[in-house]
């Protein structure tokens, strides 16, 4: 957490809202060693207009002079819009403040791979996103894409599909929920996937991913993401955290694998063959 459809949801909410406004002041508490923000970052971008907000992969870019800010939510980071004399929480870790008295807070409880940094030029052509795979949503992204780049893979087939430079965005929560929407089962080698089985498996990230973002994202029990506007996803989780509970489809009991035990699956639905 957050997944793509938490970063797109984030990201359009943010360009909604800023498109066209300046940075004015940025404020780094420093409550944490792991989030890092370059000390001439404030010089960089304070004052000058928002010209775009776009994503890729979990990155939100925001085009700003003539570079980009990069953020990376990393594993439990949500950024929260409000007036700029909202009290802060003992969670935010940076602010941006917006002019017309806005504030922009990145919070985080556990701030782990977190990213605040600016680059100058195309970011696309730099690290980290010149090794990223293709969006789920781009038109190349095909089942018979999966399938040529999967034959020499022997990773399992939950693996594969959270490799970045395989297809981008997904991770623990829409890995579970995909792979059970295809019916593959999620220890299954990648290479001993067939073609139509592939072009299954392509359908339903896209299906996935997408009612993911139309319902807001998923917001889990601790809240750790929420939008910018602090409202809760409402994306509801065929298996996910859901062990031991009934399976919507066959009515068996939903697993939690033992070897990863962030995966969930039905087993009479997604036979390990």
């Amino acid at each position: 957490m957050p997944e793509l459809p938490e970063v797109e949801v984030t990201m359009q909410e943010l360009r909604s809202r800023l498109m066209g406004k300046r940075i004015t002041k940025i404020t780094d508490w420093k409550s944490s060693p792991l989030i890092q923000v370059p000390n001439d970052l404030s010089k960089k971008i304070r004052n000058k207009k928002i010209s775009s907000i776009c994503r890729r992969n979990r990155y939100i870019l925001v085009g700003i002079g003539i570079g980009y800010l990069l953020l990376h939510l990393g594993v439990n980071g949500n950024l929260r819009l409000s007036r700029l004399d909202k009290p802060f929480n003992s969670h935010d870790r940076v602010e941006f403040q917006i002019e017309n008295d806005l504030s922009l807070r990145l919070r985080a409880r556990r701030p782990l791979r977190i990213v605040v940094c600016y680059v100058e030029g195309d970011p696309y052509n730099q690290p980290p996103f010149a090794s990223y795979g293709p969006e789920p949503f781009d038109d190349g992204f095909t089942g018979s894409y999966l399938y040529q780049v999967s034959r020499n893979r022997k990773s399992k087939v939950k693996n594969f599909i959270k490799n970045k430079e395989v297809v981008v965005g997904i991770g623990n929560i829409y890995a579970s929920e995909i792979l059970y929407d295809a019916g593959i089962h999620p220890e299954k080698q990648a290479n001993h996937i067939s073609e139509d089985e592939y072009e299954s498996l392509a359908k339903s990230i896209k299906k996935i991913l997408q009612a993911a973002i139309e319902d807001g994202g998923t917001t889990l029990e601790d809240r750790a993401w929420v939008s910018p506007a602090g409202t809760d996803g409402n994306y509801q989780r065929k298996v996910y955290g859901r062990a031991g509970q009934s399976c919507f489809c066959c009515g068996e009991e939903i697993l939690k694998s033992e070897k990863s035990p962030r995966y969930y699956y039905c087993e009479q639905c997604q036979e390990l063959l």
